[in-house]
Protein backbone atom coordinates (compact mmCIF):
# COMPACT_ATOMS: atom_id res chain seq x y z
CA UNK A 1 0.00 0.00 0.00
CA UNK A 2 1.13 3.59 -0.63
CA UNK A 3 -0.83 6.28 -0.04
CA UNK A 4 -1.33 10.13 0.24
CA UNK A 5 1.71 11.92 -0.65
CA UNK A 6 4.39 9.08 -0.96
CA UNK A 7 1.42 8.09 -3.67
CA UNK A 8 1.72 11.65 -5.57
CA UNK A 9 5.52 11.23 -5.41
CA UNK A 10 5.58 7.47 -6.75
CA UNK A 11 2.89 8.87 -9.54
CA UNK A 12 4.66 11.62 -10.60
CA UNK A 13 7.95 11.62 -9.52
CA UNK A 14 8.95 15.52 -9.30
CA UNK A 15 8.75 16.42 -13.01
CA UNK A 16 10.06 13.16 -14.06
CA UNK A 17 7.01 10.91 -14.09
CA UNK A 18 6.94 8.18 -16.72
CA UNK A 19 2.99 8.53 -17.06
CA UNK A 20 3.85 12.13 -18.02
CA UNK A 21 6.52 11.30 -20.06
CA UNK A 22 5.37 8.70 -21.77
CA UNK A 23 2.00 10.36 -23.08
CA UNK A 24 4.25 13.55 -23.85
CA UNK A 25 3.95 14.24 -28.08
CA UNK A 26 7.64 15.74 -28.00
CA UNK A 27 8.91 11.89 -26.50
CA UNK A 28 6.79 10.77 -29.18
CA UNK A 29 8.28 12.77 -32.13
CA UNK A 30 11.74 11.81 -30.37
CA UNK A 31 10.68 8.31 -30.77
CA UNK A 32 11.45 8.36 -26.90
CA UNK A 33 7.97 7.01 -26.21
CA UNK A 34 6.64 3.40 -27.60
CA UNK A 35 3.36 4.73 -26.78
CA UNK A 36 0.32 4.41 -29.23
CA UNK A 37 -3.25 6.20 -29.10
CA UNK A 38 -6.03 3.00 -28.64
CA UNK A 39 -3.30 0.91 -27.52
CA UNK A 40 -2.63 -0.61 -23.44
CA UNK A 41 -0.04 1.55 -21.32
CA UNK A 42 0.48 -1.37 -19.43
CA UNK A 43 3.14 -4.18 -20.27
CA UNK A 44 0.99 -6.76 -18.34
CA UNK A 45 -2.41 -7.73 -19.08
CA UNK A 46 -4.75 -5.55 -16.19
CA UNK A 47 -6.21 -7.69 -13.40
CA UNK A 48 -6.57 -4.19 -11.14
CA UNK A 49 -8.86 -1.54 -10.94
CA UNK A 50 -9.59 0.73 -14.44
CA UNK A 51 -6.63 3.18 -14.61
CA UNK A 52 -7.82 6.44 -16.06
CA UNK A 53 -5.68 9.76 -16.24
CA UNK A 54 -6.30 13.04 -17.38
CA UNK A 55 -3.83 16.46 -17.18
CA UNK A 56 -6.40 19.12 -15.58
CA UNK A 57 -5.11 22.65 -15.81
CA UNK A 58 -8.13 24.27 -14.73
CA UNK A 59 -8.07 22.50 -10.73
CA UNK A 60 -9.12 25.04 -8.50
CA UNK A 61 -5.67 25.45 -6.53
CA UNK A 62 -3.66 23.72 -8.33
CA UNK A 63 0.01 24.33 -8.55
CA UNK A 64 0.21 23.79 -11.96
CA UNK A 65 -3.07 24.88 -13.16
CA UNK A 66 -2.99 28.00 -15.27
CA UNK A 67 -5.41 29.94 -17.52
CA UNK A 68 -2.77 30.37 -20.39
CA UNK A 69 0.12 28.13 -21.48
CA UNK A 70 3.58 29.55 -22.63
CA UNK A 71 2.15 29.38 -26.08
CA UNK A 72 -0.75 31.04 -25.37
CA UNK A 73 -3.29 27.95 -25.39
CA UNK A 74 -5.63 27.99 -23.11
CA UNK A 75 -5.94 25.91 -19.99
CA UNK A 76 -7.79 22.92 -20.15
CA UNK A 77 -8.85 18.92 -18.82
CA UNK A 78 -7.35 16.86 -21.58
CA UNK A 79 -8.14 12.85 -20.91
CA UNK A 80 -4.96 10.95 -21.76
CA UNK A 81 -5.75 7.43 -20.32
CA UNK A 82 -8.82 5.54 -20.36
CA UNK A 83 -9.09 2.57 -18.71
CA UNK A 84 -5.19 1.37 -19.11
CA UNK A 85 -5.88 2.75 -23.11
CA UNK A 86 -3.96 6.08 -24.12
CA UNK A 87 -6.38 8.18 -25.79
CA UNK A 88 -4.04 11.07 -26.26
CA UNK A 89 -0.60 12.89 -25.99
CA UNK A 90 -0.67 16.21 -24.33
CA UNK A 91 1.21 18.33 -26.67
CA UNK A 92 2.60 21.76 -26.72
CA UNK A 93 1.73 23.87 -30.03
CA UNK A 94 5.20 23.27 -31.92
CA UNK A 95 4.84 19.03 -31.22
CA UNK A 96 1.28 19.32 -31.94
CA UNK A 97 2.22 21.14 -35.54
CA UNK A 98 4.96 18.21 -35.81
CA UNK A 99 2.63 15.11 -35.33
CA UNK A 100 -0.39 16.86 -37.00
CA UNK A 101 -2.22 16.15 -33.57
CA UNK A 102 -4.70 18.82 -31.66
CA UNK A 103 -2.27 20.92 -28.94
CA UNK A 104 -3.49 21.05 -25.66
CA UNK A 105 -0.97 22.49 -23.79
CA UNK A 106 1.80 21.49 -21.31
CA UNK A 107 0.94 18.87 -18.58
CA UNK A 108 -1.08 20.38 -16.12
CA UNK A 109 -2.04 18.84 -12.58
CA UNK A 110 -2.31 15.07 -12.80
CA UNK A 111 -5.86 14.04 -11.84
CA UNK A 112 -6.38 10.41 -11.57
CA UNK A 113 -9.56 8.60 -11.03
CA UNK A 114 -10.88 7.04 -7.45
CA UNK A 115 -11.74 3.46 -7.17
CA UNK A 116 -14.58 1.53 -5.80
CA UNK A 117 -13.00 0.10 -2.50
CA UNK A 118 -12.77 2.31 0.77
CA UNK A 119 -8.90 2.84 1.85
CA UNK A 120 -9.49 0.56 5.14
CA UNK A 121 -11.17 -2.51 2.60
CA UNK A 122 -7.97 -2.39 0.30
CA UNK A 123 -5.75 -3.64 3.53
CA UNK A 124 -7.70 -6.75 3.75
CA UNK A 125 -7.18 -10.27 1.69
CA UNK A 126 -3.68 -9.83 1.45
CA UNK A 127 -1.79 -10.61 4.22
CA UNK A 128 1.05 -8.84 5.66
CA UNK A 129 0.34 -5.20 4.00
CA UNK A 130 3.76 -2.48 3.65
CA UNK A 131 1.71 0.72 3.60
CA UNK A 132 4.46 3.53 2.83
CA UNK A 133 3.33 6.71 3.80
CA UNK A 134 6.74 8.97 3.04
CA UNK A 135 9.99 8.12 0.51
CA UNK A 136 13.74 9.44 1.42
CA UNK A 137 14.14 9.36 -1.56
CA UNK A 138 12.25 7.99 -5.15
CA UNK A 139 14.21 7.11 -8.19
CA UNK A 140 12.54 6.26 -11.15
CA UNK A 141 13.45 5.87 -14.60
CA UNK A 142 11.55 8.66 -16.59
CA UNK A 143 11.60 6.15 -19.76
CA UNK A 144 11.51 2.77 -18.88
CA UNK A 145 9.33 3.37 -15.93
CA UNK A 146 11.24 1.36 -13.57
CA UNK A 147 11.70 2.73 -9.82
CA UNK A 148 13.13 2.47 -6.39
CA UNK A 149 11.84 4.14 -3.55
CA UNK A 150 13.93 4.31 -0.30
CA UNK A 151 11.33 4.12 2.80
CA UNK A 152 10.69 7.30 5.42
CA UNK A 153 8.45 6.17 7.00
CA UNK A 154 5.90 3.07 6.75
CA UNK A 155 3.79 0.62 8.64
CA UNK A 156 3.49 -3.13 8.89
CA UNK A 157 0.15 -4.60 8.84
CA UNK A 158 -1.31 -7.40 10.01
CA UNK A 159 -4.32 -8.87 11.49
CA UNK A 160 -5.46 -5.10 12.24
CA UNK A 161 -1.98 -4.73 14.17
CA UNK A 162 0.17 -1.69 13.00
CA UNK A 163 4.36 -1.41 13.62
CA UNK A 164 6.17 1.30 12.22
CA UNK A 165 9.11 0.72 10.06
CA UNK A 166 11.88 2.81 8.54
CA UNK A 167 14.73 2.24 5.63
CA UNK A 168 14.55 -0.69 3.18
CA UNK A 169 13.23 0.45 0.07
CA UNK A 170 10.14 -0.35 -2.69
CA UNK A 171 11.19 -1.69 -6.30
CA UNK A 172 9.30 -2.33 -9.63
CA UNK A 173 8.05 -1.35 -12.82
CA UNK A 174 5.34 1.46 -12.85
CA UNK A 175 3.73 -0.07 -15.65
CA UNK A 176 3.53 -3.48 -14.24
CA UNK A 177 2.27 -2.49 -10.70
CA UNK A 178 -0.64 -0.25 -11.88
CA UNK A 179 -1.89 -3.05 -14.22
CA UNK A 180 -2.88 -5.12 -10.99
CA UNK A 181 -3.14 -2.42 -8.13
CA UNK A 182 -6.62 -1.08 -6.43
CA UNK A 183 -7.57 2.17 -5.64
CA UNK A 184 -9.08 3.67 -2.72
CA UNK A 185 -12.87 5.53 -3.42
CA UNK A 186 -11.23 8.59 -0.87
CA UNK A 187 -9.32 11.29 -3.11
CA UNK A 188 -6.77 13.51 -1.79
CA UNK A 189 -5.45 17.14 -3.30
CA UNK A 190 -2.08 17.54 -2.70
CA UNK A 191 -1.35 20.55 -5.19
CA UNK A 192 -0.30 19.38 -8.64
CA UNK A 193 -2.16 15.73 -7.57
CA UNK A 194 -5.76 14.67 -7.58
CA UNK A 195 -6.66 11.21 -6.93
CA UNK A 196 -7.06 8.14 -5.15
CA UNK A 197 -5.89 8.77 -1.54
CA UNK A 198 -4.41 5.05 -1.87
CA UNK A 199 -2.81 2.46 -4.03
CA UNK A 200 -1.88 -1.25 -3.03
CA UNK A 201 0.55 -2.95 -5.52
CA UNK A 202 0.57 -6.21 -4.87
CA UNK A 203 3.58 -6.91 -7.80
CA UNK A 204 6.07 -4.28 -5.77
CA UNK A 205 9.17 -5.63 -4.51
CA UNK A 206 9.84 -4.67 -0.35
CA UNK A 207 13.63 -4.86 0.47
CA UNK A 208 15.04 -4.41 3.97
CA UNK A 209 13.74 -5.07 7.39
Amino acid sequence: MVSDEALAELLLSSGYSPLVLRSAGQLKYQRLSPWEVGKSIFSVEPRGDPFVMSSNSLLPFGTRSAIFDSDGLAGRRTLIIKNGVLSSFWATQRYAEYLAIPATGTFGNMEIAAGSSPFDQLFDGHGTVYHIVAFSAMSPDPITGDFVGEIRLGYEVQKGQRRPIRGGSISGNLFTVLADAQFSEETVFLGDYLGPRGMIFPQITVAGE
